[in-house]
């Protein structure tokens, strides 16, 4: 945090949020380019992460905190119809085409909170 501060600092920022966002609340994809710099520097000034690796694609925000989510709950042993139910939600939010077995097809969101809080718990 003190580094951030320092870097506020530098940018004539003395007071107010440390991060500055256009969304009210903001949103993780938002933050991705405050995430991706400090990694895309330290690619840039040390041998810790390799040059052929292209950050953006592999360590986006909403790809690895869906990824880091999956694998937790995998290893939490979150059962698989809590897993796939989220995973829809994830899908169906982002607008991406899905193909859903029929019961998928009928459920909605505001219905399926008992499940994602079932999801959570189990976490």
């Amino acid at each position: 945090i003190k580094r951030l501060l320092d870097c506020a600092h530098v940018e004539g920022r003395t007071k107010g949020r440390l991060f500055q966002r256009n969304l009210n609340p903001p949103l993780p994809f938002e933050f991705q380019d405050d995430f991706l710099s400090v990694f895309e520097h330290i690619q840039a000034t040390t041998d810790l992460i390799p040059q052929e690796l292209n950050i953006r694609e592999e360590a986006g925000i909403l790809r690895s905190l869906r990824r880091a989510l999956t694998d937790h709950a995998r290893n939490m042993q979150v059962a698989p119809h809590l897993l796939d139910a989220f995973n829809r939600w994830h899908k169906e939010r982002k607008g991406d085409k899905v193909d859903h077995v029929m019961v998928d097809g009928y459920s909605t969101l505001g219905n399926l909170k008992p499940l994602f809080l079932e999801f959570s718990l189990a976490l």
